[in-house]
């Protein structure tokens, strides 16, 4: 029997000792495409494409949200600068700007000019991205090797569960089998009686009157549908048995095994 994973999980990972702290957790949620969403210390975006590129390797559906925290006294940290040349220039516009307009120092605070685009950067750690890399993705490979057990666990008790509920409907439909034979002679009783008490006074032709009624009471007749269920609740047995990426195929006949139990209510 195949895997059959669930979109949903989570997995994490750390590696501490007296150098580094590395960190890393996964989350997934539902959706039709890829998506990779990375939470990254801003001195380790260098390698947020590696990242993506190991979790497209584990992943192919869903939206991942993967979360890195990365300290080490081996790699030289990121830290921020003060671009002096920038603030003089921004500081000489203030001034201009409060000549024309005779606005006083106290109109902009030191967290105004802070806010301002280039006064502080943020200078990245160490330059060596391999080497910051190879201590990070052997952790980001368990984090994601956890993520798919989880998937993997909560898919298993999704399968028990379409299963014990294709069981049940198997039973009903097993049911309706066995008084389905007798529905189109009831049926047609039925509509029988209905028109003779309605036209009793009335002369018509008998025969044709049968014909109408037996049609009518064929229209009743439920065992068409009952096949296309069956072989619809046959085909999801197999997609969960198969396993893999099945979510789609699978959506699809449960719709048509909810149009078939549709018909089915309307006939009876």
């Amino acid at each position: 029997m195949g895997l059959l994973k669930s979109m949903t999980g989570f997995g994490e990972a750390k590696q501490v000792d007296e150098d580094e702290f590395i960190y890393v957790a996964v989350k997934s949620v539902n959706n039709k495409n890829l998506v990779v969403n990375v939470s990254l210390l801003p001195g380790l975006r260098s390698i947020e494409t590696r990242i993506i590129a190991t979790v497209k390797e584990h992943v192919h559906r869903g939206t991942l949200n993967v979360y890195l925290n990365f300290s080490s006294s081996t790699v030289e940290q990121g830290h921020l600068i003060l671009n002096k040349s920038i603030l003089e220039e921004y500081h000489k516009i203030l001034q201009e700007i409060g000549k024309e307009f005779n606005l006083e120092k106290n109109d902009i605070s030191i967290s105004d000019i802070v806010a301002f685009p280039g006064i502080v950067d943020y200078m990245d750690m160490d330059t060596d991205t391999q080497k910051i890399w190879r201590k990070i993705e052997p952790v980001l490979n368990t984090a994601l090797q956890r993520l798919d057990e989880s998937r993997v666990e909560e898919g298993n008790a999704l399968r028990e569960d379409l299963v014990n509920n294709l069981g049940e409907l198997e039973d009903k439909i097993s049911e309706i089998e066995r008084c389905s034979s007798s529905v189109v002679e009831v049926y047609r009783k039925k509509i029988k009686d209905m028109v003779e008490s309605m036209t009793k006074d009335i002369d018509f032709n008998s025969e044709r009157l049968e014909e109408e009624i037996t049609m009518a009471a064929i229209k009743a007749d439920v065992h068409e549908e009952l096949v296309r269920l069956k072989h619809h609740m046959n085909t999801a047995r197999e997609l969960l048995g198969v396993g893999g990426p099945v979510g789609k195929k699978l959506d699809f006949v449960l719709q048509e095994m909810h149009r078939e139990s549709n018909t089915l209510g309307v006939k009876s």
